[in-house]
């Protein structure tokens, strides 16, 4: 039976959340004023500040990131000023678009169920003895009473229980060589469980819409809500934390009335859009995403903005590795990375660990007692709890001794392991691509490797199943192909390199790194990497963009699907506004990089330290605060 949304069921935490939604991210940006410092990029680029941030933040061109597809002239603007400035939706596996548009509970065909038992299957004596035991206060009793020795009379004898009795357990047992039933009574919170239908299928499957949250920290928030293992919950990509997010999950055998009721609890999330599914969810299982992104404070002109989208429409951009893939701080993860595929524990520990610029009181008190004594529970003291990779490998070096560096990396979530190596990857992937293009151009050459760049939206790999391999362009079938189709290896031992100077470079760049090309097989199989291959250029697909003028940065230009939902009104345009706001959408397939899109809008640095560099505000107390920006 399909159940009122929950707007409607429960009026007080729906009104909360309304009011709590709109509020949220004055909160969030409560230490800065309406006033925005308007600042060009030439300005900030040569502030001081941004000099310092230079100094101890990875920069673009230091992770390999140097070439633009577009010609036209760039121009300024603040990237993710506020998290509604990056609204996220899922595209599905079939090619639909996910958005949160009830919570409605899922219709269900009622069950005949049979619950009467088999006539004269438990004897009288045998039910008097069941009754006893489910009167009996001692909630360990036990009984145990003769079973049939034919299987399929047994199975009938545990059915009539179940049905007599549903609140006592039966199972099969011997007892000198007698087949018996032992009963037991159950917990109390499996007589609570419900019985799963068998018409559903062992998933429910529902859209995830979150606020400011990293997709791990919601379904831990929603698990712990729940009383829910987080295990049971899988999804297919995570999405930003601080964009408003629309993406699907599925949760094992759990009903949608328990998910549903948590939606009063939550905060900036909400759960919807609920069935029941067969199949569970994997990593990697869906097309794209779909961005709705608004970029503040914009000094291009009006033909500026037009050349700009027209190019991104029309030409693409470069499918950089983006800015978050390295990291924030001053020792970048592909320099963890590159030490663990050398087998050089101690250094990957060390990068980890080593004192930088950049992070909290707190963490730099725990560097530099790593740093001044390499001991591990002196620098542990001062590790926040949220901090989990240097808390792990701290632990881990207490446990199997300050110099077992191996093993405490081991310690590590095998994700985190691979996030460097895969790092180490990217930047040798991104050095080649801006090589590629600044030696030869934008022309597909002899000797280069394509794979028809449909396949960026319509391949889906399966674990297990073989990468797609590329074709090499020779003077015949050159005219074949377009730049859309090139495509430029991660290095491994399952690939094959461009031929001529580009294999070459390959060489080189692992060389300077001591790294041989031709021997990426390790015994650790974690950093045995088989390589894969990415296309040089991406074609966002439905692009569209307006200018909108607007003077309170606080109020957002974009709805979310919580907006839409609550009947929040289309943010318009002011006549009067002081400053302007690029609004523009677009999808892009899955593992590409949006920041990468606007960078070739823009034409600026996206690294962090840039961008925060021109998202200056000055608080009502006169103190100068930067606002952080993640990319997506």
């Amino acid at each position: 039976m399909e159940s009122e949304s929950i707007t409607e069921i429960s009026p007080p935490p729906a009104k909360k959340a309304k009011v709590e939604h709109e509020a949220a991210e004055t909160t969030a940006d409560k230490t800065v004023s309406e006033d925005v410092k308007a600042t060009s990029g030439e300005t900030a680029a040569t502030s001081s500040n941004t000099k310092h941030s230079r100094q101890c933040h990875v920069s673009e061109s230091d992770v390999g990131i140097t070439q633009y597809v577009s010609s036209h002239q760039g121009f300024t603007a603040i990237i993710k000023q506020r998290y509604s400035d990056f609204i996220v939706n899922e595209v599905s596996d079939e090619g639909t678009v996910v958005h949160l548009t009830s919570t409605d509970l899922p219709q269900e065909v009622e069950e005949q169920v049979a619950l009467t038992p088999e006539p004269n299957i438990l004897s009288e004596e045998n039910q008097a003895k069941l009754q006893a035991l489910l009167d009996d206060t001692d909630k360990k009793a036990t009984i145990l009473i003769e079973a049939a020795l034919d299987k399929e009379v047994r199975t009938k004898m545990h059915k009539a229980i179940k049905s007599l009795f549903p609140s006592l357990n039966s199972n099969t047992v011997e007892e000198d060589g007698q087949k018996m039933l032992r009963i037991t009574k159950m917990k109390a919170d499996q007589r609570t469980r419900p019985e799963w239908k068998p018409s559903r299928g062992n998933y429910c499957r529902f859209v995830l819409y979150k606020e400011n949250k990293d997709t791990m920290d919601a379904i831990n928030l929603i698990s712990r809500l729940a009383r829910l293992k987080t295990q049971l919950f899988s999804y297919a990509g995570t999405k930003d934390k601080r964009a408003k997010t629309s993406q699907e999950i599925t949760a094992f055998r759990v009903t949608a009335n328990k998910l549903q009721a948590v939606n009063a609890r939550l905060r900036n999330m909400m759960m919807g859009n609920f069935s029941y599914v067969k199949d569970t969810l994997k990593l990697g299982q869906l097309r794209g995403n779909h961005f709705q992104i608004v970029l503040r404070n914009v000094t291009g002109t009006d033909d500026q903005i037009t050349s700009a989208m027209t190019s991104l429409k029309t030409r693409g951009f470069i499918n950089y590795y983006g800015m978050q893939r390295f990291g924030t701080t001053s020792i970048p993860t592909h320099h963890v990375g590159r030490a663990l595929l050398h087998g050089q524990w101690m250094e990957a520990v060390d990068l980890i660990l080593k004192p930088r610029e950049s992070g909290d009181d707190s963490m730099r008190k725990c560097r530099e007692a790593w740093g001044k004594s390499r001991d591990a529970s002196a620098a542990l003291r001062y590790v926040p709890s949220h901090h989990s990779i240097e808390r792990t490998l701290l632990e881990a070096l207490m446990r199997q001794g300050e110099t077992n560096y191996a093993n405490a990396l081991q310690a590590l979530p095998r994700n985190t392991r691979l996030m460097y190596a895969h790092a180490y990857q990217s930047y040798v992937w991104n050095s080649m691509t801006s090589r590629r293009l600044d030696e030869f151009g934008y022309k597909v050459k002899v000797g280069d490797l394509v794979i028809p760049h449909s396949i960026n939206w319509e391949r889906k790999v399966e674990a297990g199943e073989s990468k797609m391999l590329p074709t090499v362009v020779t003077e015949e079938n050159q005219s074949e192909y377009s730049m859309q189709d090139l495509v430029l290896p991660l290095p491994g031992h399952d690939v094959i390199y461009p031929e001529g100077e580009v294999g070459s470079w390959y060489r080189e760049l692992m060389e300077k790194d001591d790294l041989d090309i031709d021997n990426m097989k390790q015994k650790n199989k974690d950093y045995s990497l088989p390589g894969d291959y990415r296309h040089l250029l991406v074609t966002p697909r439905d692009v569209t963009w307006d200018v909108m003028m607007y003077n309170d940065f606080t109020v957002p230009l974009s709805r979310g699907d919580l907006d839409v939902m609550f009947n929040k009104p289309q943010p318009e345009s002011l006549k009067d506004g002081k400053f302007r706001a690029l609004r523009l959408e677009f999808s892009l397939p899955s593992s590409t990089y949006a920041t990468m899109a606007l960078r070739d809008i823009l034409k600026i640095d996206t690294s962090s330290s840039f961008q925060t560099s021109l998202n200056v505000t000055t608080p009502t107390d006169g103190e100068t605060v930067k606002t952080s920006v993640s990319s997506s």
